[in-house]
């Protein structure tokens, strides 16, 4: 059994100043205790950030007094240099440390890199680190050099490490790349009439979004523990075609992978303007539009006979107007999901 009892006061001066004091104790069961105690000192200057901290601590194993001047300063938006000057006095000494820190993170990638340096009475330590982060994978390199001085002997040692992450998914037939999966994951592909429709992914708020791939290798949920009680919601960016069905539930198991299809061959959309055989627009018309291969659709004009209808697929469609004898066609084909057409002249009454 243990205890831990801890108290803490801050108070801020202004918009520079600011101080607080803390105090921490943790009992156990045989009779031992930790102590502390420390003071903290905060202050912004124009360019950089000062901060003083003095500790009393009493532990089993070392009692003293510490104390550390800390200088924070960020020259650019991407870069952080943190100085570090202090001494301790239960036998670790001075200690001088420089951190200097670098990162630029953009939607679909991340580059960070670091270069720690430190100096004390019981050696010296050099060491850095960059990281470059995509979608799909990450890769690592590393550096430290150790200068250290135990029982009066030099020790040196060096050492470099290089470390890469990508991982391979499949499921249904799909495969997908993605940096890690988790015991249950999703692969993301579409309908071969979306394969050149970009894909956004939004599961939840402060989610992650990513693009539909037109070769082989298909974007990946890479866990879906977090949809276990919300939507995945994929919509089309930056494109014109609009997706109708964009709501998915998934229901995750263990050591399983799903394939989720995205769209199909109903993905063209038309806006055009109904005349009659006179040129003058059909307004506030009901209309029905009949295709083969695909449900009636239901669509009216505006006062300048003004009409827009969804989920059409290539080939020729047949307009009626409800309460008229008059028909008009048209047809779709081509590349382009949102169709423009001028205008659509119903049939002379006459030529019947």
């Amino acid at each position: 059994m243990k205890g831990s009892y801890s108290a803490r006061m801050a108070k801020r001066f202004g918009e520079r100043f600011s101080f607080d004091v803390g105090y921490l104790q943790r009992d156990t069961h045989d009779g031992n205790s930790d102590r502390s105690a420390n003071v903290n000192f905060g202050y912004r200057f124009p360019s950089f950030h000062a901060g003083l901290n003095l500790k009393r601590f009493h532990t089993r194993s070392a009692n003293g007094v510490s104390g550390f001047l800390t200088l924070t300063w960020n020259p650019r938006d991407n870069w952080r240099t943190r100085t570090r000057l202090g001494h301790e006095s239960n036998g670790v000494g001075s200690l001088v440390s420089t951190n200097v820190d670098y990162s630029i993170r953009k939607p679909t990638k991340a580059i960070s890199a670091n270069l720690n340096l430190q100096s004390g009475s019981q050696g010296k330590e050099v060491d850095g680190r960059a990281r470059f982060e995509a979608d799909n994978y990450s890769a690592t390199l590393s550096r430290a050099h150790l200068y250290r001085n135990i029982d009066g002997f030099e020790s040196k040692g060096m050492e470099t490490t290089l470390n890469g992450e990508f991982a391979i998914a499949y499921a249904d037939g799909a495969f997908g790349i993605t940096r890690r999966i988790s015991d249950s994951f999703a692969i993301i592909t579409n309908h071969k009439a979306w394969s050149d429709v970009t894909l956004g992914i939004n599961p939840t708020l402060g989610g992650f979004e990513q693009r539909a791939s037109k070769g082989m290798l298909k974007p990946v949920l890479a866990n879906l523990r977090p949809y276990r009680e919300s939507l995945a919601i994929m919509h089309p960016l930056g494109g014109d075609t609009f997706l109708e069905n964009e709501d998915f539930y998934f229901l995750p198991s263990y050591k399983r992978g799903s394939k989720l299809t995205i769209g199909n061959e109903f993905v063209y959309t038309v806006r055009s303007t109904l005349l009659y055989w006179n040129e003058q627009p059909a307004g506030y018309k009901t209309l029905k539009i009949t295709g083969e291969g695909i449900p009636e659709i239901l669509t009216f004009t505006n006062n300048s006979g003004k009409f827009v209808a969804t989920g059409l697929k290539p080939g020729v469609y047949v307009i009626k107007v409800n309460g008229a004898k008059e028909t008009a066609r048209f047809e779709i084909n081509g590349d382009q999901k949102l169709v423009f057409i001028e205008s659509i002249k119903l049939a002379d009454p006459n030529s019947i």
